[in-house]
């Protein structure tokens, strides 16, 4: 089996057969790959539309387990499947038509552990905003990780814009934090990292649509708190590799520190208080920004450093300052 797409699901009934339909629209045999659809205890009528569409493709098989994140959902498909390669899909997002054959020759030509790959980003109201992170010049090449990052060719955490080696995966240990939200933060840096193969391709291939009601795009307490938690986990992992490589990691914990400053802005005053509390309480976090070589970092790494008490109280005022 050359790739197994891992599809979890919950309650995207609307978007399901779209997603699934990009996956069979492509220029290998069905043979040559799985659809695992990994139904995350959904309460529409996802494992319906699964079902039904499962019943003519026998490439698709569905696993069903109780909701539990989807995290869980993709560590439990990676264990189902089969294939050389693995693909994590969203199940309200779609791939491009006929890119499959093209990947699977660049990934098993090059006998890789990564391939990377640009984007679109599809708006609510129907507009596509194609985001292009590499040139043909970092696809004429292969890395290894902490060169691939040095490059800064980390260019988002985002799982699905990667196609991974199901073997490196298991043999590293490397799946997803299960019960947090922002997984790809701590998963995708780790993910890099430790690959000895990676390369990259020009062309847009995900379609990662934009949905009002998604977890990412409302303001939920949890979603601080959590990132202060990935933040933590991955200043462990720097501590176990090689120190002239940390500050690779100590940038991702930059942008990941700089998350929390962007979604405090709308928080609730009470809940900002405590997630200043529980940043203070960890300055070997926050030491990561004032050590950055990026100026937003610095500056807010300044914050702590100024204003422990109340950092985040301080770069609002500052940004309705800057505003007027």
């Amino acid at each position: 089996m050359k790739l197994s797409f891992i599809i979890p699901v919950f309650n995207t009934e609307d978007y399901l057969e779209r997603c699934l339909a990009s996956c069979l629209d492509q220029d290998l045999p069905e043979s040559d790959y799985e659809i695992i659809v990994l139904n995350d205890g959904s309460t529409d009528g996802s494992l319906q539309v699964a079902q039904r569409i499962a019943s003519s493709h026998p490439c698709i098989r569905i696993v069903s387990q109780e909701n539990g994140g989807l995290s869980r959902a993709r560590n439990a498909g990676l264990l189902e499947a089969s294939g050389d390669y693995v693909w994590f899909v969203d199940s309200d997002d779609y791939i491009a038509r006929n890119c499959l054959g093209t990947l699977w020759t660049k990934c098993a030509d090059e006998m890789l552990d990564v391939l990377g790959m640009g984007s679109f980003r599809v708006m609510q109201d129907g507009s596509v905003i194609e985001r292009r992170y590499y040139d043909q010049g970092n696809s004429l090449l292969v890395y290894d990780g902490p060169s691939a990052m040095r490059s800064g060719l980390l260019k988002s955490p985002c799982a699905p814009f990667y196609i991974l080696r199901r073997a490196y995966l298991l043999d590293n240990g490397l799946s997803f934090l299960a019960g947090y939200l922002h997984e790809d933060e701590e998963f995708a840096p780790r993910m890099f990292y430790l690959a000895k193969r990676i390369s990259f391709v020009c062309e847009c291939c995900y379609y990662a649509c934009v949905r009002g009601n998604s977890i990412m795009q409302t303001v939920n307490p949890k979603r601080a708190f959590d990132l202060i938690a990935i933040a933590g986990r991955l200043d462990s992992f720097s501590q176990g590799i090689d120190p002239d490589d940390r500050y690779l990691l100590s940038q991702r914990i930059a942008c990941v520190l700089d998350s929390i400053f962007k979604l405090c802005r709308k928080l609730p005053e009470e809940v900002t208080d405590q997630v200043e509390r529980e940043l203070v309480a960890h300055s070997e976090l926050t030491a990561h920004l004032q050590g950055s070589k990026v100026f937003k970092f610095q500056f807010a790494g300044a914050l702590f450093k100024l204003f422990p008490r109340h950092p985040f109280r301080v770069y609002r005022t500052l940004l309705k300052l800057a505003r007027r």
